[in-house]
């Protein structure tokens, strides 16, 4: 199970990723590639992991609790809420789709690039 903090931590990364699909102009077409790719792992991952509940908050609770004269002690565990939340799941299914649908494209377009003998050159 992943914490809360750790589940956004990765969706902000995986728009990262996405964001720089977009807006990567020096190396366009392997850029689209490699951020398209990780994007859509990240976004299937994170669905994955809030449909099937495995989001857990980590919470401290009080188990047993022990009076000596004036003082009282505690015994302390801790006890994991788990979240489950089957529409923001489907919303980073529906990003995910939508990331490997474009990294196909780019795919589709390095390859239509090699075919017709336009391969990128760093010599610019």
């Amino acid at each position: 199970m992943i914490t809360p903090l750790m589940f956004w931590v990765l969706a902000v990364i995986g728009a990262i990723f996405a964001a720089y699909a977009f807006f990567d102009n020096s190396n366009r077409i392997m850029g689209h590639i490699i951020t398209g790719i990780l994007a859509t792992i990240i976004f299937f991952l994170l669905a994955l992991t809030m449909i099937a509940g495995n989001v857990a908050d980590v919470q401290s609770v009080a188990v047993t609790q022990v009076t000596n004269n004036t003082t009282v002690d505690y015994t302390y565990s801790t006890v994991e809420i788990p979240m489950q939340d089957i529409p923001v799941g489907y919303a980073f299914l529906f990003a995910g789709v939508v990331m490997l649908v474009i990294t196909l494209l780019a795919v589709l377009e390095l390859m239509s690039d090699m075919v017709h003998g336009r391969v990128i050159d760093d010599e610019d």
